[in-house]
């Protein structure tokens, strides 16, 4: 069996959407008979991790998971990048949103054995590097979910990366009864004490959960974890749902997936603009704070020709996908 080490190891942020891409990057590369002997935790410098520096010198392939990491010249995205500096691996930059970043970020990116970008508008970034790359989609687009037979809830509404707007997203839920659904999985993992504290703060909400819920003047930082569901309770309530608001694209992969009506906010950055543009759905899903009461007002339901947008967009999601771990077998048979 081969062996692979991954960088940027996000099921560390404990949200389901990273916790699915890293479940089914392990699962397509043991499908291939590539044993994943290592991951870098997100945020941790691979540079000082002796253990992953062990098995970095003893693996035959070096993966990144890049995510929404690479873009507007990050210092942490930048320190990634290096890893192809530093090994005479075959490397390969996968599941990658490319933006706004330095012509020092697109000669590093050169130098990979092989990149692959998450939607088409990353792609056009490179194509101005001369650098020609593929579209995969996310690889939560490996997963294949059940669709609904019906929706029982009205409107779930989601966090957002940033906690401050998480705040005012739970704020408008609770003040128009939609049903609060913040990504975060249970925190099983950590590898900073931020991340420790983030555990700590999840065990007692957990444990006095009830008792919080009471409290009017408990902050967000802790009243989130109240809402926190299984992976498995988290794509049902979006699957059952008659419509999902979201600023998580990782829930807007799902609700495609699952074939529910969305509205969604913008991210920071083009990812959610180039999935729904690859996926041929109207730009009109796409809204801010201040449409969406209008837009809560219009018809939500997916049209005939949106579901068979999604459902076209799936099938050939999962053939690429498929393509891009053969191609990288390929790289260490």
């Amino acid at each position: 069996m081969k062996k692979a080490v991954l960088l940027n190891d996000t099921s560390y942020e404990n949200h389901h959407g990273c916790n699915i891409v890293i479940k089914n990057i392990k699962a397509k590369l043991a499908q291939r008979n590539i044993s994943l002997i290592a991951t870098n935790p997100i945020g941790k410098e691979w540079q000082t991790n002796t253990l992953f520096l062990k098995a970095l010198s003893l693996c035959d392939i070096v993966l990144i998971n890049a995510e929404g990491t690479i873009h507007h010249d990050s210092p942490y995205a930048l320190s990634l990048l290096q890893i192809v500096t530093f090994t005479n691996k075959p490397t390969v930059l996968l599941n990658m949103t490319y933006q706004n970043n330095s012509h020092l970020f697109a000669d590093l990116v050169k130098s990979f054995t092989k990149v692959y970008v998450r939607e088409s508008l990353s792609q056009a970034e490179l194509s101005k590097y001369a650098i020609d790359v593929p579209v995969v989609p996310d690889m939560t687009f490996a997963s294949s979910y059940i669709f609904a037979n019906s929706r029982t809830f009205d409107i779930c509404m989601t966090d957002s990366h940033d906690i401050q707007f998480s705040q005012r997203l739970h704020s408008i839920a609770k003040k128009q009864h939609f049903y609060f659904l913040p990504i975060i999985s249970p925190y099983l993992k950590y590898s900073t004490s931020k991340g420790f504290m983030k555990k700590i703060k999840y065990g007692l909400v957990t444990r006095f959960g009830k008792y919080i819920q009471k409290m009017t003047s408990i902050p967000y930082a802790y009243l989130r974890y109240t809402h926190v569901l299984p992976e498995k309770n988290f794509i049902q309530k979006i699957g059952e749902s008659h419509c999902l608001v979201s600023a998580r694209f990782h829930a807007l992969c799902i609700a495609m997936q699952t074939m529910t009506p969305f509205l969604i906010l913008k991210s920071n950055t083009h990812k959610i603009e180039g999935l729904l543009s690859d996926a041929k759905i109207t730009s009109k899903r796409i809204i801010d704070l201040n449409t969406l009461e209008d837009a809560l007002q219009k018809p939500l339901i997916l049209t005939e020709e949106e579901q068979t947008h999604i459902r076209n967009y799936l099938a050939d999601a999962q053939r690429k996908i498929d393509t891009m771990f053969d191609e990288i077998a390929s790289l260490v048979q």
